[in-house]
């Protein structure tokens, strides 16, 4: 039977079901008897695992004996059920959080009773100041607090610090909130073709940039504008600045936060890496071993991982050689990825496993399993493991000497990259570089005079970071090795 009341139900968690229960028994909230009825049958085809059984007829049977089939009235029903199953979760929601305890402050000051009044919101400022994480709901709490305080005050010469500390929650507010802003940004710059106009950052940064100590009350605030400097300011010590910040405060932090702060550490250490002024990935591969130790942080919506992520700790454990990692994080978390191609990202997988085990047959043979025209969801993401599977292909034609098998893919390559809209400039000219230089080196590999090699290598040595550098630096020393 297809219901939304069924979809909706199937999420909810045994103590949500019985709190669902509950909510109906009240008249408050439900005033049809029936469809206390209607839930209690609706739950015992859940809990049997039933639902594919599951018939608007088999249903009224069970409440209505004696009565003929109404289609209309069962299909009202089961909205009226929805109904409420949805307002049990607005109630819900708006329960567990401030709004609950600010509605409740609202309604009294509207009603002018203020000796109840202050004392609840004495009560709710404790609440507030309780919370180790000082992330954007606390400062918008603490200024609504602020706000209220002004508005029934009775001393009216106390009324000057009240807004100078307003002023000063604001302030903080709005950097914290910019910040994030900001950075979100910047993440997306370093995966797609856009570019960020960062001159209010950049002038802002100039008024805050001393007075980042100033906001040692809130952790938050420092790391995001520490975070932020590094962006515009590339230089590995505001990193180092943040990451102290970080781990200091690790517990404090809610897993939003984490999630967030962690992503922008792991885009802002492979720009460096990109740019040269980080030599290896070692911070990246350190970064995400925390990750994969904090299971809440490496996991996201519904518990899964996204596509990205898995694919940056992937290749990161396979270019450090961490070989062993690699295929435990396959074992353990390729499950949990964020997609409906299982079959596609496993073959990705075992390709890259057997390539770092030297068996380039067997990487051919799985690559050419893969369906390219149904590979992921996102384009993005398609892109990014499209090309890493062309990558893999080329560098495991040249491992077996096979020339032009690598030559005819090193061509598609550079159609598939020129063409695609999905990636900045900096990224596309790194892969094209990779595949222009190993072109190259395969149309030399031949010549006995190893002076052209040595002048390929030369040049390969004074660019910056481009991926899979130093597999091309390998081959060119094998090269040299065997030449005269």
């Amino acid at each position: 039977m297809k219901s939304s009341v069924i979809k909706l139900l199937q999420t909810f968690s045994k103590q949500e079901l019985s709190e669902f229960e509950i909510f109906l028994d009240s008249p408050y909230f439900n005033t049809n008897k029936n469809l206390q009825r209607l839930l209690s049958l609706t739950l015992k085809f859940l809990i049997d695992n039933e639902s594919d059984i599951l018939t608007k007829e088999k249903l009224w049977k069970e409440m209505f004996p004696a009565k003929i089939y109404s289609d209309g009235i069962m299909r009202n029903l089961l909205y009226e059920l929805n109904k409420c199953a949805e307002n049990y979760l607005r109630h819900k929601n708006f329960s567990k959080n401030f709004e609950y305890d600010k509605a409740l402050l609202n309604e009294l000051f509207e009603r002018n009773h203020f000796g109840v009044l202050e004392k609840k919101l004495d009560l709710f400022e404790k609440k507030i100041n309780t919370l180790v994480n000082k992330d954007e709901n606390y400062l918008y709490n603490k200024i609504y607090i602020v706000e209220f305080r002004t508005n029934i005050l009775k001393d009216k010469s106390l009324l000057e610090t009240y807004r100078y500390g307003q002023s000063k929650l604001q302030l903080e507010l709005f950097l914290l909130s910019f910040s994030v802003s900001e950075l979100s940004l910047f993440i997306e710059e370093q995966r797609a073709n856009v570019k960020h106009n960062s001159k209010l950052l950049e002038s802002l940064l100039g008024i805050f940039e001393n007075k980042i100590n100033d906001f040692g009350n809130n952790p938050l605030i420092q790391i995001y504008l520490l975070l932020c400097l590094a962006f515009v300011k590339p230089g590995y010590e505001n990193c180092i600045k943040a990451k102290k910040i970080f781990e200091k405060n690790y517990n404090a932090f809610d897993v939003v936060d984490k999630k967030n702060i962690y992503s922008v550490f792991q885009t802002i250490f492979l720009k460096y890496f990109d740019a040269g002024i980080l030599t290896t990935l070692n911070e990246v591969k350190e970064l995400y071993i925390e990750m994969i130790n904090d299971k809440d942080v490496l996991e996201f919506r519904s518990g899964k991982i996204s596509l990205n992520l898995f694919r940056n700790i992937l290749s990161t454990f396979l270019t450090t050689n961490e070989f062993e990692l690699a295929k435990s994080f396959i074992e353990n978390y390729m499950e949990n990825a964020d997609t409906q191609n299982l079959s596609h990202l496993r073959e990705y997988s075992l390709a890259h496993l057997y390539f770092s085990e030297g068996d380039y047959r067997k990487v051919l043979e799985i690559c050419n399993k893969i369906d390219y025209n149904n590979f992921f969801e996102s384009v993005a993401d398609n892109f990014y493991y499209k090309i890493d599977i062309k990558r893999l292909i080329i560098k495991s034609f040249f491992e077996m000497g096979d020339w032009e098998g690598a030559i005819y893919m090193i061509d598609s390559a550079k159609h598939f990259i020129t063409n695609s809209n999905s990636i900045n400039s900096h990224t596309r000219e790194s892969y094209l570089t990779f595949l222009k230089l190993t072109e190259e080196l395969i149309r030399k590999s031949d010549i006995k005079n190893k002076s052209e090699i040595e002048l390929i290598k030369y040049r390969i040595l004074k660019m910056p970071a481009f991926g899979n550098k130093k597999w091309l630096q390998e081959k060119i020393e094998e090269i040299l090795s065997v030449t005269n």
